[in-house]
This record gives C-alpha cells, sequence and structure tokens, in this order.
C-alpha cells in the first residue's frame, strides 16, 4: 500500500474469523493483537469493536457478516477492512473476489497484515491472488480430511461428530478436551452414546404418539408443559421435533447421503427419504424398526421442514437495486430477503432469495 493511500485511509474495521475446523488454531486474541498493531504502525483509527465471525468456515459468505462491513465502509463508517491472513477473509477464491470487488467499490480496501501486499499494483494482486488460491486449496484439503474421519465413524457405527444427539448423552466419564472445550478427549466408551434419562424416554413416547396417529403439534404443546427442553435447554416447537425424529437416530440408526444426493439436498437435514445411506450405530435404539418405519410412512405424508427466508447465500446482502430515478441516477438500496424485511422497508422493495 502506498505512502499517500496510508495517509487518506485513517480508519479500519478488524474482522476477525475462526472456523468450525479451527484452522491453524489461530485465536481471535491472537488475530485481533496483529491487527491492532499494524493499525498503531501506520497511524490509523481502528473503528468500533473487531467484528468476530466464530465457529464459521471460510468457504461460505452467507453466514457470515461481510457483507454488514461492506455496508458499513459504503456508509462512509470507515476506509479499509484489516484481517490477520488472506485466508480469515475466505476460502472460497470465486466468493472472496466477489466480496472483494465489492468493498472496492463501496470505497474501501481489504489487508491482510501479516501478509500485505499492495494490491494497487499488477503485481500486488497477482500475489493476493495467489494466497486467495492457496487458502482455496487448504479448505479443500481440510475438507477431504473431514470426510475421511466421518467416513470412519460412520464404518465404526458412530455418528459423524461426538456431540450429544436429543435423547442421548455422552457417556459419565467423557471428559472434554483440554486443548478445544468442543472436542472430546479419547474415552473406554469409545464415543458410544448412551440414554438420556429424561429426553430419551420422552423421544420414545413421541414416536409412539404420533404412529398411534396423535398430531405432532399437541404432542409438542404437551412436552412443553412437561418441561422437555432442548439439549441447550430452549423450548422446541414442531420443527425442532421433526428434526429429532427424521433423524433415525433412536431407532438405532446413523444416517448419511451419497454424493449425489448431497448435491441435491445439500447439508440441511429433511424427511427420512432425502437419505440413501443408513446403517446400524454401535448406540442403544430407544424404539423398534417396525415404529421406525411407520414414522417414515406418515412423515412422507407431513409437510416438510420450514426454513428461514432471511438471505444466506454469499450474494444475499451484495445485491442492490439498479433502477434508474428520474435523476438519471441507479436507485442503489439494498435489496432484502424476506417479507419481513420488506414490510419494514419503504418504496416497493423487491424480495428475493
Amino acid at each position: 500500500m502506498t505512502t499517500a493511500v496510508r495517509q487518506r485511509m485513517l480508519r479500519a474495521i478488524v474482522y476477525i474469523r475462526v472456523s468450525t475446523e479451527r484452522e491453524e488454531m489461530q485465536s481471535p486474541e491472537n488475530q485481533l493483537f496483529a491487527c491492532t498493531e499494524y493499525a498503531q504502525r501506520h497511524g490509523l483509527r481502528i473503528v468500533g469493536e473487531p467484528v468476530q465471525d466464530l465457529d464459521l468456515s471460510g468457504r461460505s459468505f452467507g453466514k457470515r457478516q461481510v457483507a454488514e462491513i461492506i455496508e458499513r465502509v459504503r456508509a462512509g463508517e470507515a476506509d479499509m477492512v484489516l484481517v490477520w491472513k488472506w485466508s480469515r477473509f475466505g476460502r472460497n477464491n470465486l466468493e472472496s473476489q466477489i466480496n472483494i470487488r465489492e468493498l472496492e467499490k463501496a470505497g474501501g480496501q481489504l489487508i491482510a497484515v501479516t501478509e500485505d501486499f499492495d494490491t494497487t499494483t499488477t503485481h500486488g494482486r497477482f500475489s493476493r491472488d495467489n494466497m486467495l488460491l492457496v487458502a482455496e486449496l487448504q479448505a479443500g484439503i481440510i475438507g477431504d480430511t473431514w470426510k475421511d474421519v466421518h467416513a470412519n465413524r460412520h464404518r465404526n457405527g458412530l455418528p459423524h461428530t461426538g456431540q450429544p444427539r436429543f435423547g442421548y448423552l455422552r457417556c459419565p466419564k467423557c471428559k472434554k478436551n483440554e486443548d478445544d472445550s468442543k472436542r472430546y478427549a479419547r474415552c473406554e466408551c469409545g464415543g458410544v452414546m448412551v440414554v438420556d434419562p429424561v429426553r430419551g424416554p420422552a423421544l420414545k413416547e413421541a414416536y409412539e404418539r404420533f404412529v398411534a396417529g396423535e398430531p405432532l403439534q399437541a404432542i409438542t404443546l404437551d412436552m412443553h408443559r412437561r418441561g422437555i427442553r432442548s439439549l441447550r435447554g430452549k423450548e422446541m416447537g414442531t420443527n425442532t421435533w421433526r428434526q429429532a425424529m427424521d433423524s433415525g437416530f433412536a431407532a438405532g440408526l446413523i444416517r448419511f447421503r451419497t454424493a449425489e444426493l448431497r448435491r441435491k439436498y445439500g447439508a440441511r437435514p429433511s424427511k427420512p427419504s432425502t437419505y440413501d445411506c443408513w446403517e446400524p450405530g454401535k448406540h442403544e435404539a430407544l424404539i423398534s424398526l417396525e415404529t421406525w418405519e411407520r414414522y417414515k410412512a406418515l412423515r412422507e405424508n407431513t409437510a416438510p421442514l420450514s426454513w428461514s427466508t432471511s438471505g444466506k447465500y454469499p450474494y444475499s446482502g451484495l445485491v442492490r437495486c439498479t433502477v434508474v430515478r428520474e435523476s438519471g441516477e441507479p436507485c442503489g438500496r439494498k435489496m432484502v430477503a424476506s417479507y419481513a424485511q420488506a414490510t419494514k422497508a419503504k418504496g416497493g422493495v423487491r424480495i428475493f432469495r
């Protein structure tokens, strides 16, 4: 970055990202320290609190706050965005380039403080683009490793992660990993889950009442009155109960999709019929296979799981209205992704998803 540009760009937003896979194990504190030190060295003023996307992969921008940062730059709040390395911004080269272009169109600049290239030059952009390609390569390697891990767990009758499932818990002897509180250390149980003494019987009862003809909404209301809550202690709606029951875990099964169905349905859960791989698990079954088959048959005749209409795709926060006003200038208004947002906006905003 040239001296003239440094003098002009006095305000910066710090962006921090840590993946669910804990890429490079670089903590948010270390990322913030490097960005703060860079800002002090170059006479930059950091605007507001650091924007943190924790436990989010860099392979997608859909759930992250990058679009909001670009809007802040567009509104004149800041002149640049600081990240620790280019990989913190994104591990998908195409989506990273699109968001960088939008940031630059908004009048801002992205700087990786430990990989500081002058991206106003041809060689600087070339270096940046190569670092983004390396980040994408690393993401692919990480993904391939996790696929092997999941396949190995499935072969051993275990779900693809060791986190508790509704109706089940880790065994009493299981302890969290000292280096990563979201993972479990090896235990003599081998990762096989045990029945939750409270939620387990409730889940079994829900299946039995549903296959007997009782509406799931009535079952949900009754469970709520009885104090049955999710693993996080939250109230459970009908949709949450369907997700727990659709998994088939209570029937002693492990489910997953082949590559063809993953391309068709993605990663989101849906009806049992959208899964083509069901393997027996090592955990104890709460319901019989007969009850499970009856549940599946009834489930096919009910509505699919409902999902939020809020934007979740990488460009949802970047779409703007191009209608030309009477003045000859484009509208430029940010388009919204749900009816709830549209009702709050003025001027006949279009809805997209």
